[in-house]
């Protein structure tokens, strides 16, 4: 039977016995649960048998049987409120196309481009009909998928059209994690400072580089927060946020604790050299990216070295303050 005979006997029947449309989809449901349970299955009993050989193996048994519901799925497009359906099943398939412990291999990419494909023709499909239709589940689900998997193969058109209808989605899903890492950073400074208030109460300075120190504990944060999906550019303003926190403006102390004018005292700066390093990757990403710098950042960063440079330090931020007037366009 050609294609287009079989999705007219669909509709047909579809129209005929509505039913026929939940049943089907929940058929394909269960099949694509059990292929995974008997491949997931496989490979645990197998486990002692690490070979790339194996593993290979595993991937594609996995990613053809999930290819092997595509067409099934398709058909559901055809019937009559069938789209929807078809809808949650592809995002489905995608879910239990890959093992977390094996690799993407060129199996799966065939499975990657075929399963896209449709959700995009399903997505634009269920839009055309329905303009208030908002997948904001599904967003936040291509969403997880991805930054657990690492897997930038996985729905890619179907992402970009969803950022299309619904910037906010990414937007709240990253502030959530920029929300937190920022209020961490900023208890962790407050701490700090209670301690060095002690110091200033006391009349003695510290040992070493308190803030500086504590600072560097939250670089990997930032780093992994700006491999988030719309994570680089808050992950940019962090990393700044950091390196303002990494010294003090405290009466009595200053960002040496305890530099005194002769110089007799001076605690060496633990944060600069690597926040420096790291912030110009994150700068040179944001410039392959094409992504739009916040004009905000170049009177910040400045603002902070300007203070800190009567003091000597000339190491704060050196490399990136060039990359930023570079990308504004500004003099350095």
């Amino acid at each position: 039977m050609t294609p287009h005979l079989q999705h007219s006997r669909d509709l047909l029947i579809s129209l005929v016995e509505p039913s026929c449309v939940r049943n089907f989809s929940e058929k394909i449901s269960r099949d694509i649960l059990l292929d995974y349970k008997n491949v997931a299955t496989n490979a645990v009993t197998k486990a002692v048998d690490t070979t790339t050989s194996r593993a290979s193996e595993q991937v594609q048994t996995l990613a053809s049987r999930m290819l092997s519901h595509i067409s099934s799925i398709e058909r559901l497009v055809f019937m009559n409120e069938g789209k929807k359906w078809a809808f949650d099943l592809v995002l489905l398939a995608g879910r239990h196309s890959n093992l977390d412990h094996l690799k993407i291999d060129h199996d799966h990419q065939v499975f990657d481009a075929a399963a896209d494909n449709l959700l995009l023709q399903v997505a634009k499909a269920i839009k055309q009909e329905d303009p208030t239709f908002r997948p904001a589940d599904a967003m936040e689900i291509l969403i997880d998928e991805i930054e657990t998997t690492g897997h930038s193969g996985y729905f890619p058109q179907s992402y970009k059209l969803f950022l299309s209808w619904m910037p906010d989605v990414e937007s709240a899903h990253v502030q959530k994690h920029v929300d937190d890492l920022h209020a961490r950073i900023a208890d962790a400074h407050a701490a700090v400072q209670r301690r060095l208030i002690i110091c200033i109460n006391d009349h003695s300075s510290p040992t070493s580089d308190l803030l500086g120190r504590k600072m560097r504990e939250y670089i990997d944060d930032v780093v992994r927060l700006s491999h988030k999906l719309g994570g680089l550019l808050p992950a940019i303003d962090l990393m700044l946020f950091l390196g303002e926190c990494s010294y003090t403006k405290m009466k009595g102390l200053g960002p040496l604790y305890g530099w005194t004018a002769k110089g007799k005292f001076r605690c060496n700066r633990e944060f600069d050299l690597i926040g420096d390093t790291q912030l110009e990757k994150l700068l040179d990403r944001a410039d392959r990216e094409d992504r739009q710098l916040d004009e905000n950042i170049h009177e910040r960063i400045k603002k902070s070295i300007d203070y800190l440079k009567p003091y000597g330090i000339t190491t704060y931020f050196p490399s990136s303050y060039r990359a930023i007037c570079r990308l504004l366009g500004r003099e350095a």
